[in-house]
C-alpha cells in the first residue's frame, strides 16, 4: 500500500513540476514576443523622458529643488506602485508597458508646467534664431552630451545582455 501511494505523489509531483515548467517557457515565450512591441512604444516615450530631464534641469539651475523634488517623489512611487496595482488584474505587457510610460508623459507634462510657473515669460516665446544654436551647445554642451549619452548608456547594457540571453533574463536582471 504505502510503496504505491508514495509513487503516485512522485508521479504526480513530476508531472506538476513539468506543467509548472511547460508554463514558464510559454510565459517567456510570450514575454520575448511581446519586447519589440514595447520596445517600440519606449521609443515614442523617449523624447519626453529627454525632454523632462532637460526641464528637471532647468528647475534645479533655478534652485527649484522643491518643485524638481514635487514631481520627481510621485513619479518613483508611481514606478514602483503602478506594476503591483495592475498585477491583480493583469500580467500582460501590453497593459503594464503603456501605464508605465504613460506616467512618464504625465512627469513630463508636470516638469512643463512648473517650468512655466517660474519662466512665465518662456510661454511667450515663438521661436528661435539658428545662430543660437552654437551658443547654446557651447553654453550647455555638458549638459547636451550627458542628458542624451547617460539615458542610452544606461540601457545598453540592458541590450548588451539581451542579444545573448532572453528577454527575460533582462528583466531579472533590472
Amino acid at each position: 500500500g504505502s510503496a504505491g501511494g508514495e509513487q503516485r505523489v512522485e508521479r504526480g509531483l513530476r508531472v506538476g513540476a513539468c506543467a509548472d515548467r511547460q508554463h514558464h517557457v510559454r510565459r517567456r515565450d510570450a514575454v520575448e514576443h511581446a519586447a519589440p512591441h514595447r520596445l517600440r512604444e519606449l521609443a515614442l516615450v523617449l523624447p519626453f523622458l529627454l525632454h523632462s530631464l532637460a526641464l528637471k534641469g532647468i528647475l534645479e539651475a533655478k534652485r527649484r529643488f522643491d518643485l524638481s523634488n514635487l514631481v520627481r517623489i510621485p513619479v518613483v512611487i508611481f514606478t514602483f506602485a503602478a506594476p503591483i496595482l495592475i498585477l491583480p488584474f493583469s500580467h500582460d505587457l501590453r497593459i503594464v508597458v503603456p501605464v508605465m510610460l504613460s506616467g512618464r508623459i504625465l512627469a513630463w507634462l508636470l516638469n512643463l508646467g512648473m517650468v512655466f510657473r517660474i519662466l512665465p515669460h518662456l510661454l511667450h516665446l515663438r521661436g528661435w534664431e539658428p545662430r543660437d544654436i552654437g551658443m547654446l551647445l557651447r553654453m550647455g554642451g555638458w549638459f547636451s552630451v550627458s542628458g542624451v549619452a547617460g539615458p542610452i548608456i544606461d540601457g545598453m547594457d540592458r541590450v548588451f545582455i539581451s542579444s545573448f540571453l532572453s528577454v527575460s533574463m533582462v528583466a531579472y536582471y533590472t
